[in-house]
Parts: C-alpha cells; structure tokens; sequence
C-alpha cells in the first residue's frame, strides 16, 4: 500500500520521494541481465544473496551501503520483483528498531528482516480495498461494538510486524472488554506476492491471539487473449477450523479456474479445502448478488471466538459479486501493485 516512500538522508532530515530517486542516473549498481537472473535462479545469488523461508526467496540487498544505493539497485533491477519475493532491506531487526524506521510505511519484519514487496499502489488495489473496509465499517457500526480499524501494524512477536489493508476491531467496554481487540484482518494482492507468500502472510497473522479471521482477495491480471477476463479467488482463514488451511476457496471472477490453477491451491491448501465457484468444470457465473455461491458469511461465534458474545449479533457477510463489480469498472489493471 505505498504511493510513495522515503528516507532520512544521512546528513539531512530531507525526505526524497521514490518516483524522485527512479529518475536518478546511477553507475554504482549495475542492472542484472537476463541471462544472470536466470543463473541466479539456479544457483543463487552471487554478488549478494538469496535469503529463504515460508518457501519463498529475497534477494538480500542489506550491505548495500545507504537506502539511496538500495533503491536505485531495486530501480535497475525491477524485473526481479517477478523472479522473487522482494527485497531484503536490513537484517537482525526487533518490532522496537522496526517502529521507530520509516520502513513501516512500505515494508514489513518477519523474522527480523525488513522486506519491501513492493512499490507503488495500483487503482486496483486501492479500490478493492476501499471496498472491503467500507463493508467493514458498516458492520461495526451497526453492531454498536465493533469498528473498522484501517491498517495498523500488528506485532507478531519481537521480531515480526506485518500491516494488514483492513481490519475489524472489538472495542473496549470495561470490565468485560477492557481493551480493544483486533479479530479480523484482510488482504488484496495483485502482484507483488506470491500465492504461496500471500497465503503465508495471512497464517501469520494468527500468531496475535485475538485474531480469528483472516481474508485474502487474490487478484489476476485481465487475459487480453480471451477479451480481458480475469481471475479472482477468495480465501478465508477461521482460527476455530485451522490457523494453517484455509476454511474455503472461492473463484469470483469473470475467468474460470483452470486445472492447473486447482491442482495449485489444492497443493498450497494440502487438500483441505474445498474449492468452488467459477472454475473450468461449472456453469457457475458471479453475475447477481446475493448468490450463496460467492458469499463470504462469517458467523458471531466465528468472529468472536475465545471473547463474550455480544447478544443480537448479525453474521459478517461480504458479497463477492459486489467486490467484482468494483473490478469490473477498472477497465486496465495496471502494471503496478
């Protein structure tokens, strides 16, 4: 979710925007070619390294010298935002270092390692979520206890911190609720995760307590060859079914599911989880609301695991075919994230 991202210089307080420093000329970090990515990919970085876990690979540019230096290197090497996962920034890093850095305008701590994915923050993305968090705060406020609570930085342990695009929060009602609680989170990926990093983002988020559902909205890029149709799959975690699979994976969008794209998610979901939807094998067409079909229905004892259960509670609904209308009227997805 970045615009636009910037740094203290080393000897001045002067901010200096990305779309600045991309303008820049500079001679002291090479552009990789082609055939090196690809050499990279088999044998791993060689002027600097490959760092891996949740079976992902980023490329460490932490002894680059200054963070000038380290965006010009991800400015002329854009095209590895494809071949990886994005970009190591520092290394040995706590939530307490991490709050104090501007890095949390744009980047997050897993692990100790500040990692930026990515740049700059499509329509699409923007408007989806949008979307999604005014569905949000339209369910807390008629609840009378709960409140959309934007995208804070959620701290996972000392040394990780992610930020969600939206979130559900439990307000505070002393005694009973003393402080606010964040149950449920979500995400909008376009292009700058994986399937597989999208979806271990999300089973991070469990590691914060109250936290009892997480919802990622995956999005396609629109396939010129067949018209601009696209896909779009939905997926919901429910800490009380499993903080590792997803409860349900749902296609939305105007292109079906292909085999290979099942065989995919049956794979990242151990074949827990059922798939359904618009898929290659069904008549199924996201084209009028309140189908049952593409309706995300998160129940009170769901939202409200492990906390009192306010009385009169209406289950969490979003409706899919309304988050493909907002889709549909962004005639060219762009080429950013």
């Amino acid at each position: 979710m970045i615009s636009s991202i910037g740094f203290d210089e080393p000897k001045t307080t002067t901010m200096t925007s990305f779309e600045t420093l991309i303008k820049k000329k500079s001679n002291d970090v090479a552009p990789y070619t082609k055939e090196l990515v690809k050499k990279d990919k088999e044998n791993g970085i060689q002027q600097l390294q490959l760092i891996k876990f949740d079976g992902n690979a980023f490329v460490d540019i932490s002894k680059i010298e200054t963070i000038e230096k380290q965006l010009d290197f991800i400015k002329n090497n854009i095209n590895l935002f494809v071949d990886y996962n994005g970009f190591v920034l520092e290394k040995h890093v706590d939530f307490k270092k991490f709050s104090k850095c501007t890095y949390t305008n744009f980047a997050f701590l897993v692990n100790g390692l500040v990692i930026i994915d990515k740049l700059l923050e499509s329509i699409l993305h923007s408007r989806v979520t949008n979307f999604l968090n005014s569905v949000i705060s339209l369910y807390g406020i008629t609840s009378g206890v709960l409140e959309g609570s934007g995208s804070p930085s959620i701290v996972l342990n000392e040394n990780s911190c992610q930020q969600p695009d939206g979130s559900l929060c439990r307000l505070r009602q002393p005694p009973l609720i003393p402080n606010d609680n964040l149950l449920l989170v979500h995400e909008v990926n376009f292009k700058s995760k994986s399937i597989g990093q999208s979806l271990q983002k999300c089973i991070r988020y469990f590691a914060k307590p109250s936290i009892n559902i997480v919802i990622l909205i995956q999005i396609h890029d629109r396939d010129v060859s067949a018209g601009g149709i696209y896909k779009a799959i939905a997926i919901v975690f429910q800490r009380n079914v499993s903080t590792i699979d997803p409860t349900s994976i749902i296609s939305f969008g105007s292109q079906q599911l292909t085999i290979g794209d099942i065989n995919q998610y049956n794979r990242l979901s151990h074949n827990n989880t059922p798939i359904t939807g618009t898929l290659h094998n069904t008549l199924n067409l996201n084209n009028i609301q309140n189908n049952p079909i593409y309706m995300i229905t998160i129940t009170p004892p769901s939202l409200f695991l492990n906390t009192p259960l306010p009385v009169g509670m209406a289950p969490f609904v979003i409706d899919l075919f309304n988050v493909k209308q907002v889709i549909d009227r962004i005639p060219i997805f762009s080429a950013t994230y």
